[in-house]
């Protein structure tokens, strides 16, 4: 749904396509660090027990 919603946005505006494209990189990004974050936490707690 998502991809077809993406391609569809990207056949009429590349502006948009990109704009689209740019902002689902970051929010991935956000979420590898917020994953890379809580897994440090987790370790963390893990040595302190």
């Amino acid at each position: 749904m998502l991809l077809a919603l993406l391609f569809t946005l990207l056949m009429e505006s590349w502006v948009a396509g990109a704009v689209v494209g740019a902002l689902f990189a970051l929010g991935f990004t956000g979420v590898l660090v917020m994953t890379a974050q809580g897994a440090k936490k987790k370790k963390k707690t893990t040595r302190l027990r």
